[in-house]
């Protein structure tokens, strides 16, 4: 057949009735040889031109025949099953999947150039549109100056329920990909047209995205709602936001980009009166009130964040004066400017720019210059006349005295103060020249856990706890009376946390541990008269110092293993590294008392789980957790000290297990503090025991752990806690296995 005779044939056959009769006479003859031809055929007949051919023969009830044949798949579906058999279509358009993509949105494309019936494109771009991935390639053609018109024209004759489809296909499937903060703008004036067909199923779908700057975006989009939409929507966006069953089950990283979407809408109405109001609205005042009550830390956040952002957008002071920049909305002007501005910004790359480069960095080293800066200059003032100092005290009875001074006196603040920053080197000089830091030790005790923040310092707590950990370390049998104001005193919940923050570090300094906050609350010397530098005491130990060495050990003991148990069961490869390689020990110096082996289980350990089981059972109400989880935080501080040196080291560690197995059975999956707290000690257990030592004195124990973790691995909502369970699971695995292959050597070793 000449070239002449086979394109009239090819043109006679570029009609509906042709490419069916075509495709008909294809399926008869498939699994033979006489199929090429037709191929061949077929191959010609599939032009760029052949669309728009098509539609323009056919009648308006055949258009639904032509979406079928090649929009829907029909003609890919078969020439696919030849392909099986070995035999190929030379067309490029049949080579995969995204070139057939590709084939189709150039035909529509061709269709809106020739001003087909709009109604007729949105039937293709439907089907087109069914898949995310087609859809990208079809933005990819038509997201530019020239085609947008067009498809927009288009977008606004579908169906409603289309237009929604199409646009949440447009933010998550393709603009999501190359989204920049200095796009925005250009993309706002674009797209803002599309802000009624953000419902809330709609808006959780941007949300998996976990993509701040679409957040950005979206947000600046809904402010195109009335008013009055847009405020319901804020209040059911926090309704869902504080839902209790939301906190205990999705992941923390997705609370977190749920609650940068939050602050981004609600600075859309920044300085306005429903944001004014809204600070004493029901909905919003129980939405921060129900995270506050979380047990996860992350959690609590949250709403701290949320509720100092809301200050802010209405000018307002901090309520809680929280830092924490990863949630500051950029600032984007969101001025009207021209389409083709628009997609001149759009077409530019971006590219930082050397000034800004350099701001950012003149910023860093404003801030690190600012942090470290004097706190004792903060309150000067030259026009205020200089207050004569007061002498720091030289005698632990000093000490005692200016921290028990009568508020009305005129210098009551500068004696406390005094007492609060000289007070750690000043008892550290003195526990080793006679019996007055001992004669001293309860009382001093008694009064630094009773102090109260009269003054509002923001380092007051950290201050108090250096001057408790000093008295403990100068008089370790202070631990006694300590335990007794643990068990009978009326003290506040941060008041019973200091004292075991206390216990801890105390002990770990007796060690010889040289923890960080700790070592910079005094100056090392001999001589009484010696007072710290002005600026010795610019940062000190907060509170949760305890806290921050625990999460210390963690990483020592828990890093290779953690990511091993993810890794299996995940079901990927597991990689096993030498925990030698991998661990490193923290340094410490000489023990500063010789028979620290012996006290740390009678002064410290055994009291402090007497303790315990003398109260019965601890219940503070909603706080119960976050006192317990502290409580088995310190006792696995304790062990971690008394390793490997302690005479009642095994002793010290049935004790733990007996207090914390109960606990294992009532746990919560929303308890995460404590969760991780009973996990960390298991784990730093597993470290200093031999694994056969511990697996015959404690398989019930073992047992009994491993279920629950295998049970509850899964539902933990924190990323960091379920890596700590996922480590520990690894761990007791890797026991149970070894002591089975022992004990299997050892009986076949009978035979």
């Amino acid at each position: 057949m000449d070239r002449r005779t086979q394109l009239h044939i090819i043109q006679s056959l570029q009609c509906l009735t042709g490419l069916g009769n075509l495709l008909g006479k294809i399926q008869q003859v498939k699994e033979t040889e006489a199929v090429k031809p037709y191929l061949d055929i077929l191959s010609d007949l599939f032009d760029d031109n052949l669309v728009l051919k098509l539609i323009k023969s056919c009648k308006p009830v055949e258009v639904k025949e032509v979406d079928k044949l090649i929009f829907k798949g029909k003609c890919l579906s078969i020439v696919n099953e030849i392909s099986m058999n070995g035999i190929s279509i030379e067309n490029r358009a049949f080579e995969s999947s995204i070139n057939y993509v590709e084939y189709l949105n150039k035909s529509i494309l061709k269709l809106y150039e020739h001003d087909i019936e709009l109604l007729t494109i949105n039937v293709y771009i439907n089907s087109v549109s069914t898949y995310s991935d087609n859809l990208v390639i079809f933005f990819d053609l038509m997201f530019t100056q020239e085609n947008w018109p067009r498809f927009v024209r288009s977008f606004n004759t579908m169906k409603k329920f289309q237009r929604r489809e199409i646009v949440i296909k447009l933010f998550t499937g393709y603009l999501d990909k190359n989204l920049t903060t200095n796009k925005l703008n250009a993309l706002f004036n674009l797209l803002e047209f599309t802000f009624e067909y953000f419902d809330a199923n709609n808006l959780e779908k941007v949300l998996t995205l976990m993509n701040p700057t679409m957040n950005v975006l979206v947000s600046m989009i809904l402010s195109r709602y009335p008013e009055r939409k847009l405020n319901e929507l804020i209040l059911n966006l926090l309704s869902t936001w504080s839902d209790e069953n939301l906190m205990k089950t999705e992941a923390i990283s997705r609370q977190q980009n749920r609650t940068h979407f939050l602050i981004q809408l609600l600075s859309q109405k920044r300085n306005s009166v429903f944001l004014d109001e809204i600070m004493r609205n029901k909905i919003f005042l129980d939405a921060v009130s129900n995270r506050l009550h979380s047990f996860s830390d992350n959690v609590k956040n949250l709403s701290l964040v949320l509720a100092d952002k809301v200050c802010d957008f209405n000018g307002k002071d901090r309520i809680f004066k929280v830092n924490d920049t990863s949630f500051d909305e950029p600032i984007i002007n969101k001025n009207t400017i021209t389409d083709q501005q628009c997609w001149s910004i759009i077409n530019t790359p971006t590219v930082e720019e050397p000034q800004e480069i350099l701001e950012k960095v003149t910023n860093k080293i404003t801030n690190l210059n600012v942090a470290d800066s004097d706190d004792e200059s903060d309150g000067d003032d030259g026009t205020i006349p200089i207050k004569k100092k007061v002498p720091k005290p030289l005698y632990i009875k000093d000490l005692l005295e200016y921290l028990t001074v009568d508020p009305k006196q005129p210098q009551a603040y500068e004696m406390q103060r005094s007492a609060l920053t000289t007070g750690p080197t000043l008892l550290r000089q003195k526990y080793n020249f006679g019996n007055e830091v001992k004669f001293y030790s309860e009382d001093l005790a008694t009064q630094l856990v009773g102090l109260t923040n009269r003054y509002e310092k923001n380092d007051f707590e950290s201050l108090k706890l250096n001057c408790l950990i000093a008295v403990i370390v100068s008089n370790p049998d202070v631990t006694f009376h300590m335990f007794k104001l643990l068990l009978t005193g009326d003290y506040s919940l941060q008041e019973r946390m200091i004292i075991l923050s206390a216990t801890s570090l105390a002990a770990r300094e007796l060690r010889g541990f040289k923890d960080e906050a700790v070592r910079k609350s005094f100056a090392e010397t001999n001589f009484a008269t010696k007072t710290l530098p002005g600026n010795a005491h610019r940062k000190y130990l907060e509170l949760s110092a305890s806290n921050e060495i625990h999460r210390t050990i963690q990483s020592d003991l828990m890093l290779a293993p953690s990511q091993e148990a993810q890794d299996k069961l995940n079901g990927g490869k597991v990689i096993r590294i030498s925990q030698k390689l991998t661990k490193k020990r923290p340094q410490i110096d000489s023990l500063k008392i010789s028979n620290f082996n012996k006290i740390i289980g009678t002064n410290f350990f055994f009291p402090l789980v007497n303790v315990w089981y003398e109260s019965g059972e601890i219940d503070i109400g909603h706080y119960s957790t976050i006192f317990i989880a502290h409580y088995i935080k310190t006792l696995s501080l304790l062990l971690h000290s008394a390793y490997p040196t302690a005479v009642n080291l095994n002793d010290m560690i049935k004790e733990y297990f007996l207090l914390i197995i109960p606990l294992v059975g009532k746990v919560r999956l929303d308890e995460l503090q404590l969760i991780e707290a009973i996990v960390t000690g298991v784990l730093l257990i597993c470290d200093i025991l031999d694994g056969q030592y511990f697996i015959i004195n404690y398989q019930d124990e073992v047992l009994l752990l491993n279920n629950w973790l295998a049970v509850s691995w899964e539902g933990i909502i924190d990323d960091k806690v379920k890596s700590l369970c996922a480590g520990l699971l690894l761990q007791l695995s890797k026991l149970t296995d070894s002591f089975e292959r022992t004990m299997m050597d050892q009986v076949n070793s009978l035979y």
